[in-house]
């Protein structure tokens, strides 16, 4: 209804169609309502982002766990029959090689799972990396699979000097080079494994085979960035080296000429000389 000047005009509209309600408020409360609606829109606001992301978060942290116990499961059952098959493999060469090739997937389907997801344990204590690489070219060969020669480079002015990391994984990463270097030439190569200086700070690890290399293409993708569903034509390995490196702050660099040879090459932050 309104009240004119002619007298009262009468709006109708058919039954059930209108909903009608009186409110009302103090003019100071509703000043106040007016102040802080910009405060209420925005933390409402915030609570739609926020509360999704938590959500995803908290489901992936569950989904990483249930993959990491998935992966432990996994290498527990297997180490065992494996464990059996090489020591009673009395054929040794293939058995052995294909058990070996095995136990070095797992171990690195589970290193990678570590440090991708963040799970891993890792412990920093003082490693003489000199040391270490020769430990590491020693039990290859100690394999004595003639095919392949070792040469080992090592700057004695190095011989003491130490770095910061997890023993494991700094194994894990040489250890895949050299183990890269074999797997890829069947027939057999030379593997030359050095130890240089290079910058204040710094050290040159260099591991190099004079074997069948790569095309420019798959060169291109191991020096590239790191992806989920990445170097399927060198498996694993490459992909932990460069985790591990990551991880370090190491610089990674692959170069390589078809047919002719590959090499592998890691800027190492060192701490300080080792003294006994």
């Amino acid at each position: 209804t309104w009240v004119r000047e002619d007298g009262i005009l009468v709006i109708g509209l058919p039954k059930n169609s209108l909903w009608k309600y009186t409110l009302e408020f103090r003019l100071e409360t509703l000043k106040t309502m007016i102040a802080y609606m910009p405060y209420l829109v925005l933390v409402n606001i915030l609570l739609i982002v926020l509360i999704p992301a938590w959500i995803t978060k908290r489901w992936g942290r569950i989904r990483e766990r249930q993959r990491t116990e998935w992966i432990a499961g996994v290498s527990h059952d297997i180490r065992t029959p494996l464990s059996i098959v090489m020591g009673n493999a009395e054929k040794g060469g293939i058995v052995e090689k294909q058990c070996c090739k095995i136990r070095d997937l797992v171990n690195n389907l589970n290193t990678e799972n570590k440090l991708e997801s963040g799970t891993g344990k890792w412990n920093e204590t003082e490693i003489r990396l000199a040391a270490l690489i020769r430990e590491i070219v020693c039990d290859y060969v100690n394999l004595g699979e003639n095919q392949y020669s070792f040469n080992l480079d090592m700057d004695s002015e190095l011989e003491n000097v130490v770095i910061y990391a997890d023993e494991s994984l700094i194994r894990r990463m040489i250890d895949n080079l050299i183990s890269n270097a074999i797997s890829h030439n069947e027939s057999g190569c030379e593997v030359d494994v050095s130890l240089q200086k290079c910058t204040k700070g710094r050290i040159l690890l260099r591991i190099a085979d004079n074997g069948k290399g790569v095309s420019e293409d798959l060169l291109k993708t191991l020096n590239g960035r790191l992806k989920h569903d990445y170097l399927p034509e060198h498996g694993l390995g490459i992909r932990v080296v460069k985790q591990i490196a990551k991880k370090y702050r190491y610089k990674v660099k692959f170069e390589s000429e078809a047919g002719k040879y590959f090499e592998s090459s890691i800027l190492v932050r060192w701490g300080r000389f080792f003294c006994p």
